[in-house]
């Protein structure tokens, strides 16, 4: 038995790899692999695609224009920064790790400083609140009386 298995984390991260396995694998026996695939993706890149959109606008207020703002290293840069939420650290109500990660991003991006801080906050603000938004709209849904499941 190896020092890896005796920690807490490396048990739960196995149990979360073999649940991970179980469920690839209730997919593949349902025969809903690709379905469940492209859906997976389509949402990826409806997001990305909208977190460009959204940069795009802010950015076109301080007089950047479209070409200026490069999909690709956008993308590169929202991922930089969704990987930022993996960390142990969050900051202060959540902002903090990602808007660094987007800020760094971006200034490999050639944005200045004070752009580069704007987008960060102005998209993971606006996008948090979109978000919660849907989450307090869902929750109000599914607390209707006409949504109990059990009556029917």
């Amino acid at each position: 038995m190896t020092k890896l298995r005796k920690k807490k984390w490396a048990d739960f991260s196995i149990e979360k790899i073999k649940s991970s396995i179980d469920s690839l694998e209730q997919i593949q026996k349902r025969k809903i692999y690709w379905p469940v695939f492209l859906l997976s993706l389509f949402i990826r890149i409806a997001k990305y695609t909208s977190l460009y959109l959204l940069l795009f606008s802010l950015l076109h207020s301080h007089g950047m224009l479209f070409n200026a703002v490069n999909f690709f290293k956008t993308v590169l840069g929202i991922t930089g920064a969704e990987l930022s939420s993996a960390l142990p650290v969050k900051g202060i109500g959540g902002f903090g790790t990602w808007e660094s990660a987007w800020m760094l991003t971006s200034k490999l991006m050639n944005f200045e400083n004070r752009l580069a801080i704007i987008s960060g906050i102005g998209i993971h603000l606006i996008s948090n609140l979109f978000e919660y938004a849907l989450g307090i709209i869902s929750l109000l849904v599914l607390y209707l009386p006409s949504y109990d499941k059990r009556r029917k």
